[in-house]
């Protein structure tokens, strides 16, 4: 006995994945690649901050001495924000900074309340900026604009960081920074 093979019609076939996509696509927001930055630094930093929370040791330094370089750029950043002839939006400021070097926000907004911060910068450093994690930087900025002497008048602390462009406190507080961190992996 021979037996024959059945033919069975085909299954409709699914829809074309084009077709759903189509369909689909008004009731998705349009994809921006700002969303996405966002997004993915968004997870980074969560990333970061959970093997941080989990490391010792010298892996626990290298992670804070990462995230060091943010927490300079927020500071500074602030700092440019509380000394621009504008009027700021501490908001909207403090949701600029980036994620990964952010303070506490009761830290970030003192910064921004100072007044003529070019004239009493020393007075932000005593009050807030020594006890952030990288106050010893701008420790080693202050001591090289001053010598011993200017170092305990207050006055001349102020007039000199009047006159210093915001650019070369930046780039002296990154090289203290990167010298540590050098220091560190080497």
């Amino acid at each position: 006995m021979h037996y024959r093979r059945r033919h069975y019609p085909p299954a409709a076939p699914p829809p074309p994945l084009l077709l759903l996509l189509l369909l689909l696509l008004p009731l998705q927001p349009q994809l921006d690649p700002k969303i996405i930055g966002v997004r993915a630094t968004e997870k980074w930093v969560s990333e970061l901050q959970y093997f941080r929370a989990g490391a010792t040791g010298d892996l626990a330094r290298f992670l804070d001495f990462v995230s060091y370089e943010y927490v300079i750029d927020n500071i500074l950043d602030l700092i440019k924000a509380a000394t621009s002839s504008q009027s700021v939006d501490v908001e909207e400021v403090v949701a600029h900074c980036h994620p990964l070097g952010r303070l506490d926000p009761s830290v970030m907004k003192s910064i921004l309340a100072y007044e003529n911060l070019g004239e009493d910068f020393h007075a932000l450093y005593r009050t807030i900026l020594v006890d952030t994690p990288v106050g010893r930087y701008f420790t080693q900025f202050l001591a090289e604009i001053a010598d011993e002497r200017a170092a305990a008048d207050a006055g001349a602390v102020r007039a000199t960081f009047g006159e210093i462009p915001m650019t070369v406190i930046e780039n002296s507080v990154k090289k203290f920074y990167l010298e540590d961190f050098a220091a560190f992996v080497a």
